[in-house]
């Protein structure tokens, strides 16, 4: 079985999220909950499709 890696992965966490993006957590879960970036939450944290991740980082270029 192909061990999963972020690339694949089709929901991340903001952890990941942050570390792509190149901001904070904390930052990266502020822009989550202003909807600059889409995600979603569940439980208690947000999560994020890696698509949309990279989406907003292409416009934000």
């Amino acid at each position: 079985m192909k061990k999963q890696t972020i690339e694949d992965s089709p929901m991340i966490g903001p952890r990941e999220g942050a570390e792509i993006a190149g901001i904070s957590y904390v930052t990266f879960c502020r822009l989550c909950r202003q909807g600059v970036i889409k995600a979603v939450k569940v439980g208690d944290q947000w999560r994020v499709r890696r698509s949309w991740l990279l989406k907003w980082l292409e416009l934000k270029e």
